[in-house]
């Protein structure tokens, strides 16, 4: 859980380290991925065609968001960050 690391914005906070332990150690963006799973199992409980679209719509800017965080932390973490992103996924392990 983000906790009070959690921001609307994209930004490195005082005292920010990089975590690459436990579930972090597989997948960078969990959060996100937890949201997609979310809407998208909400969608399904209630056959519902407009929350699958809703959920096809939220990708795009969640992308555009996971490019700039990594952007941030590969210029705040650079090797460490670097070794991060060879060995875990973005979203889907094997996938992306």
């Amino acid at each position: 859980m983000l906790g009070r690391r959690f921001s609307g914005l994209v930004a490195i906070q005082p005292g920010h380290t990089l975590v690459t332990t436990g579930p972090y150690a597989v997948i960078r963006h969990l959060s996100y991925l937890g949201l997609l799973i979310n809407t998208l199992g909400w969608a399904l409980a209630f056959r519902s065609g407009v929350g699958l679209l809703l959920t096809a719509l939220l990708i795009p800017p969640l992308l555009a968001r996971i490019r700039s965080e990594e952007v941030l932390l590969q210029a705040t973490f650079g090797d460490e960050y670097a070794a991060c992103r060879r060995c875990t996924a973005r979203l889907i392990l094997g996938v992306f």
